[in-house]
């Protein structure tokens, strides 16, 4: 349901600019999220490779099974 409303919020954002004349403040807040998006992207890609590295060390060094025995 979701995948049909966001377009039809989104295009029905556009129509009003175009007619609105707010055009130019469209674009440049659309870049700006563009912009904020990739920074947390990539915040939230080098989480993830640290701590998927510690999971692998963990497996290779057969830490995770003592720690199963131990709970």
């Amino acid at each position: 349901m979701l995948n049909i409303l966001w377009p039809i919020f989104i295009i029905i954002s556009f129509i009003y600019a175009i007619f609105s004349g707010n055009v130019q403040e469209v674009n440049k807040s659309i870049f700006d999220s563009v912009g904020s998006a990739v920074e947390l992207s990539i915040t939230f890609l080098g989480t993830m490779c640290l701590w998927n590295g510690i999971m692998k060390i963990v497996q290779e060094t057969s830490l995770m099974s003592k720690l199963t025995k131990l709970l």
